[in-house]
């Protein structure tokens, strides 16, 4: 027997979102009140690149940036009040064995 476990999120639980370097395991944390535009392209701690978009190294990084922060505005936005009745949430589907 398959067992899934589910999860479903309001908008107004998320309070940002968390980059985490796949070399040294350092933690950034961007909250979606505050300004989105700070999102770097590497490390902080180790300098490594975080983003890798193409062969184009003038394009290299700066698209998924663009695109985080789009996601960041656009959760700011349905998190404000609107004339929407329906309650909107996230699925969140968590995998057996995965950690929060």
């Amino acid at each position: 027997m398959t067992s899934e476990t589910r999860t479903l999120i309001q908008i107004g639980d998320i309070e940002g979102i968390e980059l985490e370097c796949p070399e040294c395991r350092a933690k950034v944390f961007y909250p979606i009140e505050k300004n989105s535009e700070r999102i770097g392209i590497r490390c902080p701690n180790c300098n490594c690149d975080w983003f890798i978009l193409g062969d184009d190294p003038r394009y290299r990084s700066s698209v998924a940036v663009e695109q985080i922060k789009i996601l960041l505005r656009a959760l700011k936005l349905l998190n404000t009040p609107t004339d929407m009745k329906a309650t909107l949430r996230l699925s969140v589907a968590i995998s057996p064995g995965t950690k929060s």
